[in-house]
């Protein structure tokens, strides 16, 4: 939730990431980046003037995470590493413990 966050994603991109990560490492259907990525392309829908500032801005970090057109692409990417990540080091917690 705080990698959603970070990258300036709304509070509730990040609790949809937090339900759907566990989801959807026990059914597969649909990534946990796509389902985040959705959420936030839903409530901060990019438009025709967004497409047009990507082309006459210079896209620095800053320009990436105010952009509602990456921003969505920036959160299905983080996420999508991310999640992976999360249910092995839960698989390992459990295991271990």
């Amino acid at each position: 939730m705080a990698l959603v966050l970070a990258l300036g994603a709304s509070p509730l991109t990040g609790l949809v990431a937090l339900v759907a990560t566990p989801l959807t490492a026990l059914l597969p259907i649909g990534g946990t980046g796509t389902v985040t990525a959705r959420v936030e392309a839903l409530l901060r829908p990019p438009g025709p003037e967004d497409g047009l500032a990507i082309r006459h801005e210079r896209l620095s970090k800053r320009a990436f995470r105010r952009s509602r057109l990456i921003r969505p692409l920036l959160i299905a990417i983080a996420i999508g590493l991310a999640a992976p990540l999360a249910a092995l080091v839960a698989a390992l917690w459990t295991l271990l413990s």
